[in-house]
C-alpha cells in the first residue's frame, strides 16, 4: 500500500471580524486612544490605516492596532482600517472618533460701521466638541430675538457652530459692544464684535481672529458654507 498526503488550502478575501472598538469612539483631548482591526482571511491578511477629514485623506501607520498618544481635536475624523491580503474585495471598517474639548472662538470682523436706519449682521465661529449652549449677550444682557433682533446658531458641521446676529435696523442704542459666548461641559469662551456708527471713529472695519481663535477643521468648507448661507439669508 502506497499512501500519499495532500494539504488543501483555500484562499479567501479578508473578512473583517467584530471587535471591542467598532463604532463611535467619544474621548478627551489629551488622552492615549488605541483602535484595533480585526480579519479573517487566506493568506494572513495585512492592515493600513487612513485619517479621513472631509475629503482629505491621511495615510498613517500599518498593523491590526493604531496607537494615538495624547490625542488632540485636530486629529478628530474617521479612522478608516484597511485589510488586505492580494485577494479581492479587500476588508474595510470605518472608526468615527471624536475628541471633545472646550469651545474655541474666532471672529472675522471684530469690528463692523453702519448708519442709523441700516441691517447689519454679526458674525461669530464656534469650534466645539460636544455641542453647547450659545448666547449673544450686550452689556451682560442676552439679546433675544425680537421684531429687530435676530440671533441665530447654525450648525456647519458636527463639531462647528455659526453664531450670526441680524440687526434689521440699526438705532442710537444698537451701537455698542457685543459678546458671542459659547459653553458645553468642557469650558467656555467669549467672543466680541463692536458695531460703531460712522463717523464715530477713524478705525475702518477690518478682519481678525478673537482672543480664542481656533485652528478648525475643513476651513474651506466652512468658508463656503458662509457664503452660502450668506446669500440665502439676505433673500
Amino acid at each position: 500500500m502506497v499512501i500519499k498526503a495532500y494539504t488543501l488550502e483555500v484562499i479567501y478575501s479578508p473578512r473583517i471580524l467584530p471587535s471591542e472598538s467598532d463604532g463611535d469612539h467619544k474621548v478627551q483631548e489629551g488622552e492615549n486612544v488605541t483602535l484595533t482591526c480585526q480579519a479573517k482571511g487566506f493568506p494572513p491578511p495585512k492592515y493600513i490605516w487612513h485619517l479621513i477629514q472631509c475629503t482629505q485623506e491621511m495615510r498613517l501607520d500599518m498593523g491590526p492596532q493604531l496607537e494615538i498618544p495624547n490625542i488632540r481635536r485636530e486629529e478628530a475624523g474617521v479612522y478608516r482600517c484597511t485589510a488586505f491580503n492580494g485577494i479581492e474585495p479587500n476588508g474595510t471598517i470605518n472608526l468615527q472618533v471624536g475628541v471633545e474639548h472646550a469651545p474655541t472662538i474666532t471672529v472675522y470682523n471684530p469690528e463692523l460701521i453702519s448708519e442709523k436706519g441700516k441691517s447689519v449682521r454679526l458674525e461669530c465661529i464656534v469650534v466645539r466638541f460636544p455641542n453647547g449652549r450659545y448666547n449673544w449677550t450686550k452689556r451682560g444682557e442676552v439679546v433675544k430675538k425680537d421684531w429687530n433682533h435676530d440671533p441665530q446658531y447654525i450648525e456647519l458641521n458636527l463639531t462647528t457652530t455659526m453664531m450670526s446676529l441680524d440687526i434689521k435696523q440699526v438705532e442710537a442704542r444698537s451701537f455698542g459692544k457685543y459678546s458671542c459666548e459659547a459653553e458645553n461641559e468642557h469650558g467656555r469662551a467669549v467672543g466680541s464684535v463692536t458695531l460703531q456708527e460712522i463717523g464715530s471713529s477713524s478705525n475702518k472695519p477690518s478682519a481678525g481672529t478673537g482672543k480664542d481663535g481656533s485652528t478648525q477643521l475643513c476651513s474651506e468648507s466652512i468658508l463656503f458654507y458662509l457664503a452660502i448661507l450668506t446669500l440665502f439669508l439676505k433673500f
